[in-house]
């Protein structure tokens, strides 16, 4: 547990450089920024939503994995927080998709609005391996959901 903390300390801490550095150039503010990430990467993405919600207003994630998503999640700490969870679909990827539905029901429970797409068709575009498969339906997908979010009341 000492480690997983260690790590989310660490890619927290560049997070924030990160966003810092280009607040120096553009005025954007938290409620607007979305952690995404693939495979791995989509993970550490939920990881830091969950411990630091204040700072986003949600995160997309494309082929993560969710092996302790009872862990990651807290109660209602979630709550508004927007996530999209995209897996690709089909009798190879079986447990992907339970995994999601999972972590899917958590984030629901925690007050997330989510949104989950199944997809079937996995063209490649950000990488050759599998857990980084991209279609260009999961990007057309990603789209409509982050500007159908722009015209929802503010809460």
């Amino acid at each position: 547990a000492v480690e997983f903390f260690q790590q989310l300390v660490a890619l927290e801490n560049r997070i924030v450089d990160a966003v810092r550095s280009f607040r120096e150039f553009v005025n954007v503010h938290t409620e607007r920024i979305f952690l995404v990430g693939c495979g791995s990467a989509a993970t550490s993405a939920l990881k830091v939503l969950s411990h630091q919600p204040n700072w986003f207003a949600g995160s997309v994630s494309f082929s993560g994995s969710y092996p302790k998503a009872n862990e990651l999640i807290g109660h209602r700490s979630l709550s508004g927080k927007r996530v999209f969870l995209s897996v690709p679909a089909g009798p190879t990827n079986w447990q992907a998709e339970q995994d999601t539905q999972h972590a899917a029901r958590m984030l629901i429970a925690s007050g997330a609005e989510v949104t989950t797409r199944y997809q079937t068709k996995s063209v490649s575009r950000f990488g050759e391996q599998e857990r980084q498969l991209v279609s260009d339906q999961a990007l057309r997908d990603v789209d409509d959901w982050v500007i159908s979010g722009l015209f929802e009341p503010q809460r």
